[in-house]
């Protein structure tokens, strides 16, 4: 059987993703963190692992640019590979860490 993984969606999988964190350890249960972490992930190119209808792994990856004797160059930075407990011994983090780097190869 293979993954479930498609493309993060904001308003649809925040939520999840929000949990994930949480259970992780990544943010805390307050409120400032929360914001703190829609901020961080508005504005990139990530991934969700789907396990029953119910995202529980989490690939972030954010496009940029950096400068090499004054010639703008693309980057791309893998931001978060997070697995939920339930996510766990599916395979999802190995293999969205794979997908994130090639996607950010190919953006």
């Amino acid at each position: 059987m293979g993954l479930d993984i498609r493309t993060f969606e904001f308003d649809r999988d925040l939520d999840a993703v929000t949990r994930i964190w949480r259970e992780i350890g990544w943010i805390d249960g307050s409120d400032e963190h929360a914001a703190a972490m829609r901020d961080l992930l508005g504005d990139s190119r990530s991934e969700v692992g789907m396990v029953d209808g119910e995202a529980e792994c989490f690939a972030h990856r954010v496009p940029g640019t950096m400068i090499y004797e004054h010639s703008p160059l693309p980057i791309c930075a893998v931001g978060a590979i997070t697995t939920s407990p339930i996510g766990r011994k599916y395979g999802y983090a190995s293999t969205m860490t794979a997908r994130a780097v090639q996607h950010g190869a190919t953006d």
